[in-house]
């Protein structure tokens, strides 16, 4: 019996401790890792009654390999003495090795049939060759891993087929399931790497994202169906063909000859060498869109993509996960490695580092880290040195990491070991596919000259922004002592340098040309400033070109990872968040020595020279978050995706760390921090948050037991409630710059409460007619009353936070079950002359009904929205209405943030619900009211609305026809009927 095998278990371990040999230092790290510092293994059935994967991960930390088989010996021994099966790879005896599965079902049959062969030998008659031998199986962070790193390869070829379907819709669904086979079946095997076979998932995605297959074999097809339906039984081939508008059309394609890439000109054929097509088509690359030499088009073409398509922009800028899992394979063995070394280097410091993050780390623990970093990289002594006076970063190490990671941005070691990194005016910031390409603001350098903006000085010139009247901003000139000790702390930091005259300042940059920026100085919480140096102002933003455009993780991409971690467990209790906060941020990365004339600044009689990147510059961003992205990719590296992610705002790292001990998440955290001190970065220890609860972005992340709770301060509410009232207190026309700072605090709220987006959009509109025509004010007109609502909102959020023990309504919990498909469902239907709903409990089959509405058009409704009875011009208006009804009635009946699917056969109302506007009065009236209800309720925030047939919804349609003599269909015989209130004033009051 068990009771047996636990008294036999309780014999002292030490005699057999000895026979086996494993010494008392290796016993005392186990027991630690085991048991905790306060206890020990003193038994034989303490050892053995271990989960084996626990006792796995606690071997794995012990640096001798003999230690670790002795260990693994000493285990199966006190296993079997309880009376338990081994459970260690190395005891496994030959003949258990061997020993064969049990046969299933009809196999034996199968056997008979096919000789000898087994299943899997079987399979690879028709697959292609699988070994038949016995083999481990995946550990369950490894079948994590291995399924995130599948979800990655595929989200490529679905999020293809997701766009087609939104395209094509149902009608040629078929042609994309058609090209869709053909791909997996012939065309994958065209991207396989020449005798490797193994690297299915790259093959994969480079087929399902070669835009020529998917546009020969649907949107070729697609075009010609359509072009034989305008023509009717006229041939596609059929050169009497009419050709309107006098311009030529590619037979079989809907798009204009100049439209259309020309795939002669793809692989250099005769007649298609030059810019001109003689076809009228476009010459350029298919895949960089641009004209250059051989070799050109998706396959061949060795430049850098010009589509964030291409490019999986949002894979390798938000998502720390998707971009290492693009990295190969190798990278993620090699970083492994570095982990298990940090890990045995930070072990002996668990005890002593009781805060995390919130003290600085010891010097000789970093130092190490740098060491191990460099013996597992093959790197030289050298490599930990600082090589830039003006950066703390250790570009030798970056360039060991890059390289062995493969990483794609191989500028930043160059930028930290060389001269220093360009700002994009005298030297540019080439891309590296690490943000999306987008040089649509940058500057014709053949149309500015950067001597001669506002700010510049040549030689035997004095500009205006250098003579002895030049004066900084207010906020600058009045606070002279605090801008200039903000000024000396810079200097003694080595990020700028002060002289005290223009000769000094020439003599340092070797020229008489120079451009200066006018200083200011930002509030920070806790009465600290910020040095802002503004490009703007003296010109120098305009001749800054940046390349690409900076895409930063939003708290959604948070929220999926906490999801996504929670999911392994089925419970949000080994999460546990780490915030911290690089120090200095910009200031990290010093720019290049060419570029130093372009960092000027002077505050009285004095010049400065900043060696690092300029809080004002508009490449600084790109610049810095290129740096801090590459930094959070090579510590994901470090961990899979089931153990820990990280996402990082600009210079704001957050860390979700997943383990089932502290002890273990806390080790994971401080071996991520020593890796990136041993990088050079240095943190802000005061705004270092661990536990349960921090704060990131703004937003506060609260891990409960069953949800995520992200909700937003109640001082960030009260601001931006003021600043709209403060806009609505205008008249006419209002400020630009504040109604710019207000949507995009509401757009940032809007992470939260999506709902809000439905005023947001109409306030964007304006500010981006005021910005086209240089205006400084913007003038609402209709859009004020977008305003109204978005005041009147925050108002009554603040409301509901004064409120004892009530959540606010920018408060939003995310459970495991959001992933699930709804368990609430609403069906409505309206007719020309009433409305009806069903609220069903249940998904799928087994939804059960349990109570509905029927009720016919009032005369209130009818003189609100202008209708006329038994009209179907206002069908549209009174489907709306249905669902703002249901929701109504049985919003009492939901959770909080519970998922509710919302049906009806009517288009034009799922769209104006989705979208929340429309050209109608009535249907905007409706849905403002919607959106508003939503925002407020924290039931109604998981709202999805769904299209049913009209022959499927025969319940809500016989409800909507009740005055018309229609009966109670038998199928809601046990539901509940619900009698719907007066829909007077009262009813729309919110």
């Amino acid at each position: 019996t068990l009771l047996e095998r636990f008294e036999a278990g309780r014999v002292d371990i030490a005699d057999l401790r000895t026979r086996i040999g494993v010494d008392d230092d290796t016993w005392a790290s186990l027991g630690l890792n085991l048991m905790g510092p306060q206890q020990l293994i003193a038994t034989v059935g303490d050892f053995a009654f271990i989960m084996d994967q626990d006792v796995s991960n606690a071997i794995a930390l012990i640096d001798s390999p003999v230690m670790r088989s002795r260990v693994s010996l000493l285990y199966d021994v006190c296993r079997e003495e309880c009376g338990l099966a081994r459970a260690m790879l190395n005891t496994l005896g030959a003949e258990e090795a061997r020993q064969p599965l049990p046969e299933a079902e009809g196999e034996a049959e199968a056997r008979d049939a096919y000789g000898s062969l087994t299943k899997r030998a079987k399979m690879s008659v028709y697959v292609d060759p699988i070994d038949d031998a016995t083999f481990p199986l995946l550990t369950p962070l490894g079948f994590n891993d291995m399924i995130a790193k599948t979800k990655a390869v595929f989200a490529c070829g679905l999020s293809h087929i997701e766009h087609l379907y939104t395209i094509y819709k149902d009608k040629f669904w078929s042609f994309i399931v058609e090209a869709d086979e053909t791909m997996r079946a012939s065309r994958i095997s065209q991207f396989w790497p020449a005798g490797d076979k193994t690297k299915w998932g790259e093959a994969f995605r480079r087929a399902a994202t070669d835009f020529s297959f998917w546009a020969a074999e649907v949107d070729r097809r697609v075009f010609q169906v359509k072009q034989e339906e305008t023509s009717g039984t006229m041939s596609r081939n059929d050169s009497d063909s009419p050709n309107q508008g006098g311009k030529s059309r590619a037979s079989g394609s809907g798009k204009r000859a100049e439209h259309q890439f020309c795939f002669a000109y793809q692989s250099g054929s005769p007649g298609h060498a030059g810019e001109t097509c003689p076809n009228g088509r476009k010459h350029l690359c298919m895949k960089c869109k641009r004209s250059h030499p051989l070799p050109r088009g998706n396959r061949e073409c060795t430049a850098q993509a010009s589509s964030s398509q291409e490019q999986s922009a949002d894979g390798k800028s938000r998502s720390g996960v998707l971009s290492t899992a693009l990295l190969p394979p190798a990278s993620h063995v090699k970083f492994a490695e570095i982990r298990n070394g940090i890990e045995r280097i930070v072990q002996p410091f668990l005890d002593d580092l009781s805060d995390v993050g919130k003290s600085p780390l010891p010097e000789s623990m970093v130092d190490a880290v740098r060491d191990e970093i460099i013996k597992v990289c093959d790197g030289l002594p050298s490599a930990k040195d600082l090589l830039n006076c003006h950066s703390p970063l250790r570009g030798g190490l970056w360039k060991l990491l890059i390289d062995s990671a493969a990483d794609w941005d191989t500028d930043i070691p160059d930028w930290l070991s060389g001269e220093g990194a360009p700002i994009g005016v005298l030297q540019s910031i080439s891309p590296k596919n690490v943000f999306p390409v987008d040089d649509s603001d940058s500057p014709d350098p053949d149309t500015i000259c950067l001597w001669e903006l506002p700010g510049s000085v040549g030689p035997g010139t004095r500009s205006p922004m250098c003579d002895d009247e030049f004066l900084n901003y207010k906020s600058a000139e009045d606070r002279p002592e605090e801008t200039m000790r903000l000024l000396r702390a810079e200097e003694a930091q080595g990020f700028c340098d002060i002289f005290q005259s223009r000769e000094e300042l020439v003599e340092a940059l070797q020229s008489e040309r120079f451009v200066v920026s006018r200083l200011a100085l930002a509030p920070k919480p806790g009465g600290k400033f910020r040095l802002i140096c503004d490009g703007t102002a003296s010109g120098l933003n305009d001749v800054v070109r940046c390349s690409e455009k900076v895409r930063l993780p939003r708290i959604s991409d948070a929220i999926e990872d906490a999801l996504d971690l929670a999911g392994c467990d089925g419970s949000f209790d080994n999460l546990e968040y780490l915030s911290v906060d690089f120090r200095s941020a910009f200031k990290l990365v010093a720019v290049n020595k060419a570029e130093w004339c372009c960092q000027v600044c002077r505050f009285g009689k004095f010049y400065i020279k900043f060696n690092c990147l300029m809080f004002g510059t508009k490449s600084s961003p790109l610049v810095f978050c290129r740096v801090s992205a590459c930094a959070c990719r090579l510590a994901q590296l470090l961990y899979s995706s089931s153990m820990l992610r990280i996402n990082c705002y600009i210079d704001d790292p957050i860390i979700l760390v997943r383990a089932d001990s502290p002890r273990v998440r806390k080790l994971r955290m401080l071996t991520v921090l020593s890796f990136w001190a041993a990088m050079g970065i240095v943190f802000s220890h005061e705004k270092c948050q661990r536990g349960s609860s921090v704060k990131w972005t703004g937003a506060l992340f609260s891990l409960g037991r069953d949800a995520l709770t992200i909700s937003i301060p109640e001082d960030k509410i009260e601001a931006m409630g003021e600043l709209g009232s403060s806009l609505l207190s205008q008249p006419a026309r209002v400020d630009l710059k504040p109604l710019r700072k207000f949507c995009g605090k509401v757009c940032w709220a809007s992470n939260i409460v999506p709902y809000l987006n439905a005023y947001l959009a109409p306030l964007w509109r304006r500010v981006g007619i005021a910005s086209g025509c240089g205006r400084g004010s913007a003038d609402l007109g209709s859009s004020r009353d977008s305003l109204k609502w978005l005041c009147y909102f925050f108002a009554r959020a603040k409301l509901r936070c004064a409120a004892p023990g009530s959540n606010h309504c920018l408060s939003r919990s995310f459970r495991l079950s959001c992933r699930k498909p709804p368990r609430v469902s609403i069906v409505v239907d309206a007719s020309t002359s009433g409305i009806g709903g069903v609220l069903f409990w249940g998904r799928g089959e087994s939804a059960t009904p349990v109570a509905y509405f029927g009720d016919a058009l009032s005369k209130e409704d009818l003189q609100r929205f202008g209708g006329t009875l038994g009209s179907s011009s206002f069908q549209s208006c009174w489907e709306l209405m249905a669902i703002v009804v249901a929701l109504k009635l049985w919003q009492r009946r939901l959770l909080d943030c519970s998922a509710v699917a919302v049906f009806t056969d009517s288009l034009v109302s799922l769209r104006v619900a989705m979208k929340q506007k429309s050209r109608s009065e009535s249907l905007n009236w409706l849905a403002s009211r919607l959106a508003l209800m939503c925002a407020l309720d924290l039931r109604l925030l998981e709202l999805r609305y769904k299209h049913i047939a009209g022959v499927d919804n025969m319940l809500a349609d016989s409800l909507s026809r009740l005055q018309e003599g229609y009966a109670v269909p038998p199928g809601l015989a046990s539901a509940v009927r619900v009698r719907c209130p007066p829909r007077g004033d009262e009813f729309w009051a919110l």
